[in-house]
């Protein structure tokens, strides 16, 4: 038979409100009293009902962390750092993927609905669509942070990198290496993919750079020696030196790219990699969705947070 919260209360000889308060270490009970009623309940093998709890506090002390997957940095490091922040303030948090399927994302967005977490923090799909379930959700006043990348139309905080900064520094330090010329290849399919491409034009038109956006049939002025490859990742730098094979004899190359170049650069010159801070991005996150959840008048205002880029790291290979 199942051990009820009365059972523990009739046994410590105290109201079942005293039982209930005394197990959630309210600061209001003696401590002897909570350590008594802790101990019974732990010898009677009691169980408290999270749903009944939850109905009368209006709380569950849980954060959903929903991301599409867990193979990128970003995903696992924000997530572990999340985590961390959350139980010291007594929050459990579970890490829910929905591997960009739409209908699991809409299930997921109907549970928050039903009430079964305080909160959320979301990193979006990469496309990033205008994503009707979120934005009534979060009309409705359910205390949500998106990481990384947004929900156009959607009234809540974002945090993300600086972005524009970040292209325009992987433009500065391919031209200060040498670079005469620089292709920039972004491609433009979400707002930080738009911003890291918008940033990297302005730098070039600032300085008067001479540079070009990638396409298969981009033109190279024939006075240029060395070229510069800007772009969001690694893989899309390679996919260019596969499209275009005569570069790799006819300039010395260097490259720009967020995030991680993984090797040595190879079969490029030098390269330089943006290395964005996602520990400070998740625990910015992490801090906003807690005042959003201590604080319901904060809730339904668009806020944008740009955290700095961490470092530029300069790749030189050994041969």
């Amino acid at each position: 038979m199942r051990v009820t919260l009365k059972d523990v209360a009739k046994t410590c000889d105290v109201d079942i409100s005293t039982a209930s308060r005394a197990l959630r270490d309210d600061p209001l009970v003696k401590q002897t009293t909570r350590q008594k009623v802790k101990q019974i309940a732990t010898q009677m093998g009691y169980r408290p009902n999270l749903t009944a709890r939850s109905l009368q506090t209006g709380t569950t002390q849980t954060v959903w962390f929903i991301v599409s997957s867990l193979e990128s940095k970003l995903e696992t490091v924000a997530a572990e750092t999340a985590s961390r922040l959350l139980s010291q303030s007594q929050y459990d948090t579970l890490v829910a993927l929905h591997h960009q399927d739409q209908p699991t994302v809409d299930r997921m967005i109907g549970r928050l609905s039903q009430g079964v977490a305080d909160g959320a923090i979301i990193i979006p799909s990469i496309q990033s669509p205008e994503d009707n379930s979120v934005k009534k959700l979060v009309e409705f006043g359910f205390p949500l942070v998106f990481l990384d990348r947004q929900i156009v139309n959607t009234p809540t905080v974002t945090v993300t990198s600086q972005n524009a900064k970040g292209a325009g520094l992987l433009c500065e330090h391919c031209i200060n290496a040498g670079s005469d010329f620089l292709i920039i290849h972004i491609k433009d399919i979400n707002e930080v993919t738009h911003m890291r491409c918008e940033g990297a034009i302005k730098w070039c038109k600032t300085h008067q750079i001479p540079f070009a956006i990638y396409d298969p049939n981009v033109q190279i002025p024939k006075t240029v020696k060395q070229l510069g490859l800007v772009s969001t990742a690694h893989f899309e730098v390679l996919q260019m030196l596969k499209d275009q094979p005569a570069w790799l004899k006819n300039y010395t190359l260097r490259f720009g790219v967020f995030d991680g170049w993984p090797g040595e650069p190879y079969p490029l010159a030098e390269g330089f990699v943006c290395k964005q801070d996602f520990p400070m991005m998740a625990r910015r996150a992490t801090e906003e969705l807690m005042q959003l959840i201590e604080h319901p008048q904060l809730r339904g205002q668009r806020k944008i947070i740009h955290i700095p880029i961490r470092e530029i790291q300069h790749r030189r290979g050994s041969f």
